[in-house]
């Protein structure tokens, strides 16, 4: 094997493990009676990966599997994740380089299976089926279970002992862990050794090579000998202890760190003197736990209180609690990327992974998967993680991005804020030596995003990978980078001049550039300013909305805001046509009228031989009045003009006397 000493298992417990090729025995085991290995079930491509042979590489859409997966392996020697589904009652194999399935292997009538273990070795997979009261001998290159060993009632653990290569059964209904030597032609259970109540967590010191059971039902960890496969100790710790990947070992100290659930506590045994020395309080329901073996911290996932506790091993101190999404942990939904200095933490309630940072404990990253993520691997070859989503009968599959923002134009010691995703991730920054920088994962996708700022700056640009804009981003790849620009805001204010009082009017401003510039503004007033705030730099402006019949000599045009305030002037004058109506046959003196109606309505009289108006553009009715014994030809019709013109448009009235 690898370096990575770490082996826990536990009910639906999740390994990520690093192993060294072996000989694969595949169908060379004899299963006895002169029984045949069961053929390979093929099963369907994943939705959305298209299978070519392992030669695309891997689609990160959710993958289609049977119901309720509940446990993650990965195998990084062969390229394959295993998902055990409980009610599915198979395990799915799915090639970590395609997202193709590539088996389905049944494992019985309601096996009900509840944990899985790698064995190197023998190239094979142990699953402890709870409901059939045995474990299931898969083999990883034929695809197929070479056997079923027979343990003791409700199994609900399962691991391979590094050192003497035997496989641990830890049986939950019957107070027991069978003991499974897989070297023999037909493996059997060789040992059973009673423990306490209702156990179900496993975990192994691979140092001395004893073997750690969690008894949830005593309350206390009974302490197997990998000499001996006999009792050496039993432990008493917290309450309800174990369960769901709830141990570790820790090979730098030596000792062992068990969850007690409804004690809310972590207890620590010395992997020497085997006494719990200390009891460590963490948050409410603590559930899971995963050790980082680049810092030597252990991360508590706390299903009650939403959050992660963090205990420094060394000291057994707890370093600090970071929030995290709704039920986080339940069956050992907790992994460790040591290499990237990342933890994925699975929140059940919330449909989605948290990604924290190792070094600086914060939440770095939010990922939606489907429903009911339980458990989460990574695969360190490729960098995926995978999450197996109990709710909906799927493994979501996702690559993280590390996203660098760098901000400038804030002056030193300003705070300012990103909030980036859904639900968003925030962090903040203070900008130290002109400069600041804001670093987080995400998984490939396209992400809203907004800034928070100090009074008095706003956001002038964005640029860098995907060409972003001030709203969204695109993450594709392995790392993306943008640079932040922000500025002071001005006031660019907009005056006029010339149109009556109470006149609505409206400017839109545009930032100058092709992308990442901010979003453009548009303002109507009916005063005779209107301001902006905007940030420096060159801004488009233009007319909107103006009303007639007037117009401006300037309609548009570039501004550039600077440090100072700055106005624009706009002269508004009225454009109209003139329009004359003349009579004939009046007695000179006589009083007559005109009455136009349109865009413009006016009456208006005289006694000379003419009346004018000045009207804008438009379709114009008209009606001629007199008040003595002649009548008006034409007493009424329509006209249109269009301002401006340089020609009057006339219209002649014939008056005709009709008096005695």
């Amino acid at each position: 094997m690898a370096a990575r000493l770490l082996l826990v298992i536990s009910a639906l417990a999740l390994l990520v493990l690093s192993t060294s090729a072996g000989g694969l025995l595949g169908g060379a085991i004899p299963l006895g009676d002169g029984a045949v290995p069961a053929p390979l079930s093929a099963g369907a491509p994943s939705a959305g990966v298209v299978p070519t042979g392992g030669t695309t590489p891997l689609s990160l859409s959710p993958i289609s599997v049977s119901t309720a997966p509940a446990g993650l392996l990965i195998d990084t020697t062969n390229g394959t994740a295993f998902v055990e589904s409980e009610y599915g009652n198979n395990l799915t194999a799915i090639s970590l380089a395609t997202g193709e399935t590539t088996a389905v292997i049944q494992l019985g009538d309601e096996p009900y299976p509840q944990a899985l273990a790698l064995d190197p070795t023998n190239w094979t997979v142990w699953v402890a089926n709870s409901g059939s009261g045995n474990v299931s001998d898969v083999s990883i290159g034929g695809g197929y279970v070479l056997a079923s060993v027979p343990v003791g009632a409700s199994p609900d653990a399962v691991l391979v002992n590094p050192s003497n290569k035997e496989v641990y059964v830890a049986n939950g209904g019957s107070s027991s862990v069978s003991i499974i030597s897989p070297s023999t032609a037909i493996p059997t259970v060789v040992s059973t050794v009673p423990v306490g109540p209702d156990p179900d967590g496993l975990a192994v010191d691979t140092s001395n090579h004893d073997v750690f059971v969690a008894d949830a039902g005593a309350n206390n960890v009974t302490v197997i000998s990998g000499k001996t496969n006999a009792v050496a100790r039993t432990v008493p710790v917290g309450i309800e202890p174990g369960g769901y990947g709830a141990m570790v070992y820790d090979p730098a100290t030596g000792d062992i760190y068990v969850v007690n659930t409804a004690s809310d506590n972590v207890s620590i045994i010395g992997g020497t003197n085997l006494t719990d020395f200390a009891s460590v309080t963490v948050g409410s329901g603590p559930d899971a736990i995963a050790l980082d073996s680049a810092t030597g911290d252990l991360f508590v996932a706390n299903r009650f209180s939403d959050n992660v506790t963090v205990i420094v091993a060394k000291n057994g101190t707890v370093a600090g609690s970071i929030p995290v999404g709704s039920q986080p942990g339940l069956q050992n939904g907790i992994a460790i990327n040591a290499k990237a200095g990342l933890v994925y933490v699975a929140n059940s309630g919330s449909a989605n992974v948290s990604v924290l940072s190792a070094t600086t404990l914060r939440v770095v990253g939010t990922v939606m998967v489907q429903d009911l993520p339980v458990a989460v691997a990574v695969d360190p070859n490729g960098g995926t993680v995978w999450v197996a989503n109990e709710g909906s009968s799927t493994v979501s599959v996702f690559l993280l991005a590390q996203a660098s923002f760098r901000e400038s134009g804030l002056p030193n010691g300003a705070n300012w804020t990103l909030s980036i995703g859904t639900p968003p991730v925030t962090v903040t920054d203070t900008v130290a030596k002109g400069k600041g920088l804001v670093s987080l994962y995400l998984a490939n996708g396209v992400f809203p995003y907004s800034v928070g700022l100090p009074g008095g700056y706003g956001f002038s640009k964005v640029t860098g990978s995907n060409t972003p804009s001030q709203h969204s981003l695109t993450v594709s790849g392995l790392s993306v980078k943008y640079k932040l620009t922000f500025g002071p805001i001005e006031n660019l204010t907009f005056a006029e001049s010339g149109l009556p009082s109470g006149a609505l009017w409206s400017v839109s401003l545009q930032p100058v550039g092709s992308s990442g510039e901010p979003a453009g503004y548009n303002l109507s007033t009916n005063n005779a300013s209107m301001t902006f705030q905007v940030v420096k730099g060159a801004w488009r402006w233009a007319l909107t909305t103006v009303p007639s019949p007037y117009v401006s000599k300037s309609t548009q045009g570039k501004l550039h805001v600077g440090t100072h305030a700055l106005t624009k002037s706009l002269r508004f004058k009225e454009v109209v046509a003139t329009v004359i109506f003349e009579e004939a046959g009046l007695p000179s003196g006589t009083f007559w009228q005109v009455n136009v109606t349109g865009p413009l309505s006016e009456n208006l009289s005289s006694t000379g031989a003419s009346i004018t108006f000045s009207l804008p553009s438009g379709t114009y009715s008209f009606e001629v009045w007199n008040f003595t014994a002649y009548n008006a030809e034409p007493v009424s019709g329509t006209f249109t003009i269009v301002a401006p013109h340089h020609h009057p448009y006339v219209e002649a009235i014939s008056y005709l006397y009709t008096g005695p």
